[in-house]
């Protein structure tokens, strides 16, 4: 699919707050379901509707690596209908700057209490959960919640140019906070 198409039948779905299904072929299988929350100059903010039909935060997702986009998604109106009876519809995504990276990350880091970054590219299969500790207009660091839910002593730096998606608000972020609680004054330097 053309990136004119897409951006076309993305700025139709947001308009009309349609769910869309985004496929990234050349990153990962599969595909997301959701509301185009908000449209940036590099990113699009996606509210995600997870397998059991809630939605599940936001993904943001750079526009270059959307390889197909199908809109409506099948089911439509089943899934309207369900969001709509749960009041989840329509989702409602907080101010995120979508210009590129770097911003992203600083906006979404102070609009909720963990980030999950991906460098898909970079680092297949990886991705990062914590809270920004510092950046530089080439990379940002963070401060890392591990999947067992500790804060992490060391921070990781991750360049800005490798940034390919960022979520937030999701259930897994929202538990591993539930869990890790607030970040110590002091972690590794």
């Amino acid at each position: 699919m053309k990136s004119t198409e897409i951006l076309e039948k993305l700025k139709l779905a947001a308009a009309h707050q349609l769910i869309v299904r985004v496929e990234r072929e050349e990153i990962e299988d599969g595909w997301f379901d959701g509301y185009v929350a908000r449209m940036g100059d590099q990113f699009f903010a996606l509210a995600v509707i997870d397998e059991y039909v809630h939605v599940n935060g936001f993904a943001c997702l750079r526009y270059e690596d959307v390889t197909n986009l199908t809109l409506p998604t099948p089911n439509e109106h089943f899934l309207v209908k369900a969001l709509s009876m749960r009041g989840e519809y329509p989702p409602v995504c907080p101010s995120i700057d979508l210009t590129s990276a770097l911003p992203l990350v600083q906006t979404a880091n102070d609009k909720t209490q963990l980030i999950t970054v991906h460098a898909e590219i970079a680092e297949p299969e990886t991705c990062w959960v914590g809270r920004l500790r510092s950046y530089s207009e080439e990379r940002i660091v963070l401060d890392l919640v591990t999947p067992a839910a500790e804060w992490d002593v060391d921070p990781y730096t991750i360049e800005t140019d490798h940034v390919t998606r960022v979520d937030f608000g999701g259930e897994y972020e929202n538990a591993l906070m539930l869990v890790a609680g607030e970040r110590p004054r002091k972690l590794g330097a």
